[in-house]
């Protein structure tokens, strides 16, 4: 069974502190991240739309993000660093790689995500 996942999660995973929107979003991410740990080749699929994480973010009315203009950018902008596409199969492991080696380890996290609520977690 495939995870669907959006791409900009893919950073959001790796920066994660047990900050959240809400206690259940936080229990959400919590959840996921220690399922990656316990099987890093967990198949997912990249999303552009709610996701395994949305499912519990407070800006989550009616399976619809409010926020969806802005974290769309950030999904496409992840996708288009990583020269991937909506849809994609692959294993979280090489997703998170991936985000890495094309984003991370080039320092391009501020012009994808940095008007983020969260984003002074990720720039430490």
């Amino acid at each position: 069974m495939k995870t669907l996942l959006r791409p900009h999660h893919g950073l959001c995973i790796q920066f994660y502190e047990g900050k959240g929107y809400n206690e259940e979003f936080t229990k959400k991410m919590d959840a996921l991240i220690n399922q990656i740990q316990r099987n890093p080749r967990m198949v997912i699929q990249l999303h552009t739309a709610v996701d395994v994480l949305c499912s519990s973010c407070p800006n989550n009315i009616d399976s619809e993000c409010i926020s969806f203009k802005k974290v769309n950018r950030f999904d496409e902008k992840v996708l288009s660093y990583c020269d991937i596409n909506s849809g994609q199969v692959l294993s979280i492991q090489e997703f998170l790689q991936l985000v890495k080696d094309m984003i991370i380890a080039k320092d391009l996290q501020p012009s994808i995500c940095s008007d983020c609520e969260w984003y002074s977690i990720c720039n430490k």
